[in-house]
């Protein structure tokens, strides 16, 4: 039954998230808004999706084994995406709100971004735990730093839709880290996999809805 439901929230998010960017990059109009927010979550659906799939299809096939490889390979590459969708989430959020000059918060943004996918590069081995918090802490550092960026650069109106958008952001980021650095000494913590899709896909509806009622 667990594996029904966990099945069910990663098809989900893989079935939502490609309508939802597609939808907005092909109806876009030219509006700047909703093309950074449909690429980001295109490619947020393609990273997410190189381990989902074989999750998935391990809970309807033969069993962990066989799937191991490609999962470590797709966690990788998961891990090289999130990257390029928080710098996106940010771009989106300042053009958003308007903002367009360049300061040393953004330089040090994109230091820490490059500096990320380094160290995924360089530490690639799941398997070790080490590794896997030296590969993780830049990316926690400057998932961070966005979701203190979204907070500080929230309108003071209650009724723009991204008022809360800093939570979901915030949470898959903790979900994700402590995943990663969890789930190898305590397989238990997979489970985490779960409410981490649950916020991408909050992140997801939260745009569309924003985007359907012509709100960016």
């Amino acid at each position: 039954m667990h594996s029904i439901i966990k099945s069910t929230f990663y098809i989900a998010f893989i079935i939502i998230s490609f309508v939802v960017s597609t939808n907005m990059l092909l109806r876009s109009k030219g509006n700047k808004k909703v093309k950074i927010f449909g690429f980001m979550v295109l490619l947020l659906a393609i990273g997410e999706s190189f381990h989902l799939v074989p999750r998935i299809m391990e809970i309807f096939t033969s069993g962990t084994d066989n799937y191991t490889k490609l999962i470590e390979t797709g966690r990788f590459i998961a891990s090289l995406s999130i990257v390029f969708v928080y710098l996106l989430l940010y771009w989106f959020w300042k053009v958003y709100n308007r903002v367009s000059s360049l300061n040393i918060y953004n330089i040090g943004l994109v230091v820490l971004g490059i500096l990320s996918l380094s160290l995924s590069v360089i530490f690639h081995d799941t398997s070790n735990t080490i590794l896997v918090f030296l590969r993780n802490l830049p990316t926690l550092v400057f998932g961070a730093l966005v979701v203190l960026q979204i907070k500080n650069l929230n309108s003071d109106t209650n009724t723009q839709p991204f008022k809360y958008l800093w939570i979901p952001v915030l949470l898959a980021l903790v979900f994700t880290v402590s995943f990663e650095l969890l789930s190898i000494p305590y397989p238990f913590f997979i489970i985490l996999m779960m409410p981490k899709t649950l916020m991408n896909i909050w992140i997801v509806v939260m745009g569309y809805m924003a985007y359907k009622k012509d709100l960016i």
